[in-house]
């Protein structure tokens, strides 16, 4: 399921990722994701740590917004949604789209962090 280049993810990049379905074996939904495990962890091959990204939502709240263009990657104005992140095993990392500017990296950390109460 996962391209040889997904133990490649590193931190602030946008990659395609195999979500789950509901259904139990079934094949989930591919979106793309800000990969937000820290390279030393991404690299030991532990799961990584995944903000999905949705064209269907506007910013707000937990909702980060992140541009269109080549250095994200993006064809649609989308959100990373901090509410819905979650670890996933690298073989569900597909292929690399882009990367997330610093500053709004930044802010998806941030708000991570007043999540979990960090």
């Amino acid at each position: 399921m996962g391209s040889p280049d997904a133990s490649a993810a590193r931190r602030g990049e946008i990659w395609t990722v195999v979500f789950g379905s509901g259904n139990l074996g079934g094949i989930g939904k591919t979106r793309p994701a800000v990969i937000m495990t820290v390279d030393s962890v991404a690299a030991a091959g532990e799961p990584v740590i995944v903000v999905p990204i949705s064209s269907a939502r506007p910013a707000s709240g937990y909702r980060v917004g992140l541009p269109v263009g080549k250095e994200t990657g993006l064809r649609k104005q989308s959100v990373a949604v901090c509410s819905l992140a979650t670890a996933v095993k690298r073989s569900r990392v597909s292929s690399r789209i882009g990367m997330v500017p610093g500053p709004i990296l930044e802010d998806i950390t941030r708000r991570l962090a007043h999540l979990i109460g960090a």
